[in-house]
C-alpha cells in the first residue's frame, strides 16, 4: 500500500518533526545500528534547520516593524515637507523652472470633459440621505435621484462640496422608498461626461 511522504508540508510543522526527530534519534540511534558520529551529524541537521527557521522568523518580525516604522515615518514628515514647498513656492525669486529641477511642479492635468466622471456613496439617516461624491479634478455635481421602477432620474441639485444631503419627504408621509441616485459631472456651470455608477438605498424618512 502506497504511503505518503512523511516529511510535514508546513515549517512550523516541520520544526515540530524535527525536534522531535532529534530527541528520538539520540535514543534510538545505536539500536539501529548508527555510530555516535552519525547520530551527531543528524542531529546537527536537525539544530541547523530549526535555527535557520528561528531566524528567518525573527526576520521576518523584525522586517515587520521597521517596514511599520517606514510608513509611519512617511506618513508624519510628507506632509511637512509638502508644507515647507508651499510656503517657499510664494517666495518672489521662485521660478517654474527651479520647481521642475527640484520636482515639486506637478503634471499638467488634462481633463475630457466627455470623459469626466465622479462616483458617488449614499447613506440614510432619519429625515435625509447623506449623498458622498468624489470631486477630482472636476467643479461639481449634478445629483439626480428617482424611485425604484421609475424610467427616468430627475435632477434634484447642484453641489460644488461633497456630500449633498436629500431632505425631500417620504412621497406619502409614511411608507419607506428604494431610492436610486446617480450623479453628472460640472464644469463652470455646464453638465458634461458620463453617469456616475447608481447607488440605492432604502429610506423610511
Amino acid at each position: 500500500m502506497a504511503k505518503d511522504d512523511y516529511l510535514p508540508k508546513t515549517e512550523p510543522e516541520l520544526r515540530q518533526w524535527i525536534t522531535l526527530y532529534k530527541e528520538k534519534i539520540n535514543k534510538v540511534g545505536v539500536s539501529l545500528g548508527l555510530s555516535p558520529e552519525q547520530i551527531a551529524a543528524q542531529q546537527k541537521i536537525c539544530d541547523d534547520i530549526v535555527g535557520s527557521i528561528l531566524n528567518t522568523y525573527q526576520l521576518k518580525h523584525t522586517l515587520k516593524g521597521k517596514n511599520e516604522a517606514k510608513h509611519n515615518l512617511i506618513k508624519q514628515t510628507l506632509p511637512v515637507l509638502r508644507k515647507m514647498v508651499k510656503q517657499y513656492k510664494f517666495s518672489p525669486t521662485y521660478s517654474t523652472d527651479i520647481g521642475k529641477g527640484l520636482g515639486v511642479e506637478g503634471a499638467e492635468i488634462r481633463i475630457s470633459h466627455s470623459e469626466a466622471s465622479t462616483v458617488i456613496k449614499a447613506q440614510t439617516f432619519p429625515k435625509m440621505v447623506k449623498i458622498i461624491w468624489r470631486k477630482k479634478h472636476i467643479d461639481g455635481v449634478n445629483i439626480y435621484g428617482r424611485l425604484q421602477g421609475e424610467p427616468f432620474f430627475k435632477l434634484l441639485g447642484r453641489d460644488t462640496k461633497s456630500p449633498y444631503f436629500d431632505t425631500r419627504a417620504l412621497a406619502d408621509g409614511k411608507t419607506p422608498e428604494i431610492r436610486e441616485y446617480m450623479a453628472r459631472a460640472v464644469f463652470k456651470d455646464e453638465e458634461a461626461g458620463k453617469e456616475s455608477n447608481i447607488v440605492t438605498v432604502v429610506f423610511g424618512g
